[in-house]
């Protein structure tokens, strides 16, 4: 189970760390005519915090597995302060929930832009019924109303 962890970790951390970089290389690009430098400073601090938080939670892994050599670390649940580990498991522990941190701050970053835009969704009947087969097809367009046999059934 802890081999589905890591390759969930992985798939999610590396390409999303990834992804911050490549979005903060075009703010880049786009400022100062889409944003100001402000958003770019801001996304080029979180992607350098996002790129500690990875040293970090590789090397304090790293260190947690020599020290502790023999014992099945992936199926370890409960650590005690004093036991060899202890500590790298800890740092490796803070180091992963600041990646995560830093993916949701990184996304804050995007209020801005969105705010920019505006959708509407403008729906077109191309019928009056949902039926597709003939004895539908030869009747008189008709306008369906709250009393419908396709909203109300049959009262």
């Amino acid at each position: 189970m802890m081999s589905m962890h890591l390759f969930g970790a992985g798939m999610t951390f590396g390409p999303g760390a990834l992804y911050i970089l490549v979005q903060t290389g075009l703010s880049y690009r786009m400022q100062p005519r889409f944003h100001g430098t402000d958003i770019l400073w801001a996304r080029t601090a979180i992607g350098v915090w996002c790129l500690i938080s990875i040293i970090i939670l590789f090397v304090s892994s790293l260190m947690m597995y020599d020290e502790m050599p023999g014992v099945e670390v992936a199926t370890k649940l409960h650590w005690s302060p004093g036991e060899k580990g202890y500590l790298a498991h800890q740092v490796s522990a803070g180091a992963e929930w600041s990646l995560g941190l830093s993916f949701i701050c990184f996304f804050f970053t995007y209020i801005r832009d969105f705010q920019k835009i505006s959708l509407r969704v403008q729906p077109i009947l191309q019928c009056n019924h949902l039926y597709s087969y003939p004895l539908y097809e030869d009747r008189e367009p008709i306008h369906h109303g709250e009393h419908s046999p396709l909203l109300a059934g049959n009262i």
